[in-house]
């Protein structure tokens, strides 16, 4: 949705976490996720809400507006890969 926020090393991170929740299977643990919202860990530079001015939030940060329906996609097409990609994570 953002390709600014595209991650180069994604597709290892998410290699990993399939890994780490296969492996913890067959222990019987389970690996839940835990979602923060845009900018939360890393804050956002402010030239993607110069570029996207519609996405900012209000808060620390800032967050990316959840009232937008670009962040919602965005969101949607971010937990779809991480399930996806590693199936086995669960959520509470």
């Amino acid at each position: 949705m953002f390709p600014e926020l595209n991650d180069p090393e994604a597709a290892v991170r998410l290699a990993r976490l399939d890994d780490l929740t296969r492996r913890a299977r067959r222990f019987g643990i389970d690996i839940y996720a835990y979602f923060a919202t845009g900018g939360y860990h890393h804050h956002l530079p402010e030239s993607f809400f110069q570029n996207h001015p519609e996405t900012r939030g209000y808060g620390w940060g800032p967050p990316m507006c959840t009232s937008t329906e670009s962040v919602r996609q965005y969101y949607t097409e971010t937990v779809g890969t991480l399930f996806h990609h590693a199936p086995l994570v669960r959520v509470l």
